[in-house]
């Protein structure tokens, strides 16, 4: 199976400006009288209101999780493994998700001025404040980036050096032998995964008395669902019957009718006992 024509790397990278500033005065004058070592700590002076970036800042943790949810890893540099079969799903969430995340900065950059006005900064900031430590919008603008960059999967066959043919062999061996191992332990990263809707499900079902919302079967459900199949990195097929007994057990199951028929929810809940055990197996055995 050649893994470099069904799936790829990407990485996706996001700048934004943290809104504080480190304040040496006010750090010095707390060490002192606190007769503090000078690395006790640090004071840092929120430049705008904490409110100010917060929805840029919900914007760039929505990226990452959607990014991760859709990617395996990969070794550094940020980059991770992205299959072929999820690429439009990644570039659809991640666009509605930029939207938001460029609509935040316009926003934000639109009442920069207003809270950095020197009479608005001297009355929330007090004595703190300080000139010159208000970056322009011009400055701030450069903060802000947003960029998603996909590259093939390395080949160990496109390996070409000016060596002997033994030794091209030998160290296209390894890179493959390389190769092959990060792929095996970025198809490992589905069974957590897996292994954590699972292990939610049984901890509130077991209970007779543990209260839980739709989306505990909801989520097992979309899991297993939209992103699983795209996620078989080395189309394995304990993992795909895996996928499919965890769906069929406890994704297709009614919330309300576990709530209302105990017998039901002991039944869900004795399944994902065994469901927790195969899936503790399998992971085992691909480790």
């Amino acid at each position: 199976m050649n893994l470099t024509e069904r799936a790829m790397l990407v990485r996706l990278s996001i700048g934004q400006w943290v809104g504080r500033k480190k304040d040496k005065r006010v750090t010095g004058n707390v060490i002192r009288g606190a007769a503090a070592a000078q690395d006790a700590g640090s004071w840092w002076t929120y430049l705008v209101p904490k409110n100010a970036l917060e929805e840029i800042h919900a914007a760039s943790v929505a990226a990452r999780f959607t990014f991760y949810r859709w990617t395996l890893p990969w070794t550094d540099e940020g980059y991770r493994i992205l299959l072929s079969t999820a690429y439009l799903d990644l570039v659809r969430d991640l666009r509605r998700i930029e939207q938001r995340f460029r609509a935040g900065v316009e926003a934000f950059l639109a009442r920069y001025s207003e809270w950095t006005a020197e009479a608005v900064a001297r009355e929330r900031l007090g004595d703190l404040y300080q000139l010159g430590v208000f970056p322009t919008q011009a400055q701030l603008r450069k903060c802000f980036h947003w960029s998603v960059e996909v590259i093939p999967l390395p080949d160990a066959r496109d390996f070409r050096v000016n060596l002997g043919e033994a030794e091209v062999s030998r160290l296209r061996g390894e890179i493959e032998a390389q190769l092959q191992d990060t792929f095996s332990r970025a198809a490992a990263d589905v069974w957590p995964r897996l292994l954590k809707v699972v292990q939610h499900a049984h901890e509130k079902l077991s209970d007779p008395e543990a209260k839980f919302r739709d989306s505990l079967i909801r989520n097992i459900r979309e899991l297993c669902t939209d992103v699983l199949p795209k996620l078989n990195l080395l189309d394995d097929p304990s993992m795909e019957q895996v996928r499919q007994d965890v769906l069929r057990q406890l994704g297709e199951l009614d919330p309300q009718q576990l709530r209302d028929v105990p017998q039901d929810r002991q039944a869900a809940a004795q399944a994902a006992a065994d469901l927790l055990k195969k899936i503790d197996s399998y992971r085992g055995a691909a480790r």
